[in-house]
């Protein structure tokens, strides 16, 4: 082969599809026994390989020059054949790299735990020190070789801001484990996983749900991968790559998980967009249908409920497994906590919230027989719905407009919504030595050109009265990212913004121009405070790109 991946196991790696991305060659996947790998790198019938498990190590005494960072992390996971000479790097410190700068910014002077102690622990060990963290402390079950064990961690270093896990705890096939309590560290930051297979590993799912920023190894696989082919062409991509081809892969691998009533159009909205994004589309309750062989009223009818859960939860975890689907699942399928976990672990869950009174009832589906058992059924599982989403998409106006949004929602381009009250529309004109000289439409100017750079969608409106902003509020709703609002005199007088807030409950931040606590008494009451996330006062216009950015960021 002329490039490629050597290793032990390889029939679940993704590295082929990633390099063949990013440039025009073609990249085997070799496995190779441990007696096989001196007689391939003698060889040398390769221009340019990558290495993992077990061989990181091996292939060290075959090598004719190893880069600085490969001696002092101990592994190589990267070959380049120059002039007959075999050149090792460890391309894997970049992606660590770059993983860590993406999750968790700047980690100088922060306490980071990595846990195991293979390669890839050594790894996470040089980055971590070269990024200037103050105490980096390697973690493993022994406790050997320099790492302490996992008790001693939770003992001495619960104050640990940043964890790395570099075990197998929780990779395919057994996708099941956790590698760490995150209840016993409770000051975490950042939670980095190097498995990218599942796309979310229960530690990453679990630190998530915890308002922890984290993410799993599939950024990492794609940063050393580019800059590998960095070296097999001798040549820079351009940047912006890495995130390119990392979204590519993410759109092929990522399953698409539609949740909601019964009727909410989850089987027409899923096929439409798998259709749509030319990937292969399950339904859940026909997948049990057909393992067992009858309908499933006919199940709820003879077996009763408990054992239709327990088969759909059976269901559930083999197609979770899988990679690229568009997966419709059955109406009560969220009720099960271990459901919801291992749809996420390769999936993002979408939520397709339609209106009550437009969901019809259905003989074909037992606890939605009739209007009143809809009802009953949407009071008890709207909580668990929108808890156990990713994202919520309202389907009132169309299945295109649902699959819209949703694409939307993927690509990553957020929706927000800023809105401006009473006497806005005169700034320049009204109290220049309060509210600045800058413009109505130098104001929207400077959001749209923010706006681009964000590579974001931004609608600016304004009005004067109170009920068109009410009702731009309640237009938002299932449709914005996020609002950013200026209520104007609004502020101070309207409880009908506040509900309008407080109905859609999407994630707002409140904007005022000046400073409104060296203002009148009177405005320093807002109403509008109540349902914002944040409040930003007195940094003139900037003040609505700092709380676009704070909607950004999330």
């Amino acid at each position: 082969m002329k490039y490629g991946l050597i290793g032990e196991k390889l029939g679940h790696s993704f590295s082929k599809t990633i390099h063949e991305k990013l440039a025009d060659y073609t990249y085997e996947l070799k496995e190779l026994k441990e007696n096989e790998v001196e007689g391939f790198l003698k060889a040398k019938e390769f221009e340019g390989i990558n290495v993992t498990i077990p061989y990181k190590q091996t292939v060290f005494p075959y090598l004719d020059v190893i880069s600085k960072r490969a001696e002092k992390i101990g592994a190589v996971n990267t070959i380049v054949k120059k002039g007959g000479k075999l050149y090792g790097d460890n391309t894997d410190y970049l992606g660590m790299k770059a993983l860590i700068e993406r999750v968790c910014g700047d980690i100088e002077g922060k306490k980071v735990l990595i846990l195991g102690s293979g390669g890839t622990s050594k790894t996470a060990k040089a980055v971590a020190e070269d990024f200037g963290a103050s105490n980096v402390i390697r973690v493993s079950r022994s406790g050997k070789d320099g790492a302490i064990t996992y008790e001693e961690a939770y003992g001495k270093h619960a104050d640990a801001q940043i964890l790395i896990n570099t075990t197998p705890a929780g990779m395919y096939p057994n996708t099941d484990g956790c590698a760490v309590d995150l209840d016993r560290l409770p000051n975490l930051t950042g939670v980095i996983d190097a498995i990218y297979n599942p796309l979310r590993s229960v530690l990453v799912i679990k630190a998530q749900e915890r308002g922890i920023s984290a993410e799993g190894g599939l950024f990492m696989l794609v940063a050393q991968a580019v800059y590998a082919a960095e070296q097999f062409a001798d040549m820079t991509f351009e940047e912006g790559t890495i995130e390119k081809v990392f979204g590519a892969e993410m759109n092929e691998k990522r399953n698409i998980v539609l949740t909601g009533m019964p009727k909410a159009g989850k089987t027409t909205v899923g096929k439409m967009l798998a259709k749509n994004l030319n990937l292969e589309f399950v339904d859940t309750d026909k997948l049990i249908v057909d393992r067992e062989k009858r309908e499933i009223t006919e199940i709820f009818a003879k077996e009763g409920e408990d054992y239709f859960r327990k088969v759909e939860a059976e269901v559930i975890a083999e197609v979770s497994l899988k990679n690229g689907l568009v997966i419709a699942t059955g109406g009560g399928a969220v009720l099960r906590p271990e459901n919801v976990l291992n749809l996420k672990k390769n999936g993002q869950i979408f939520f397709l919230n339609r209106p009550v009174d437009e969901l019809t009832p259905s003989r074909t589906r037992p606890l939605a027989g009739s209007v009143d058992k809809i009802l009953k059924l949407f009071k008890e599982r709207y909580s668990v719905y929108k808890s156990t989403c990713d994202h919520m998409v309202v389907n009132n106006v169309s299945a295109a407009d649902a699959v819209e949004r949703i694409k939307e929602i993927l690509s990553g381009r957020k929706n927000i919504l800023v809105l401006n009250g009473p006497n806005l529309n005169m700034l320049g004109v009204r109290e220049p030595d309060i509210y600045g000289f800058t413009t109505y439409s130098q104001l929207c100017e400077l959001i749209d050109r923010h706006a681009k750079e964000l590579r974001i969608n931004v609608t600016t409106y304004q009005s004067n009265s109170e009920g068109d902003l009410v009702t731009k509020i309640q237009e938002a709703y299932g449709k914005a990212d996020g609002i950013v609002i200026n209520p104007g005199a609004y502020t101070h007088t309207s409880v009908a913004l506040l509900d309008a807030l407080k109905a859609v409950q999407i994630p707002t931040v409140e904007v005022h121009i000046s400073e409104v606590s060296k203002r009148e008494n009177f405005r320093q009451i807002s109403y509008v405070r109540a349902a914002c996330m944040a409040t930003i006062t007195g940094h003139g216009v900037n003040g609505y790109l700092e709380a676009i950015d704070l909607l950004v960021k999330g």
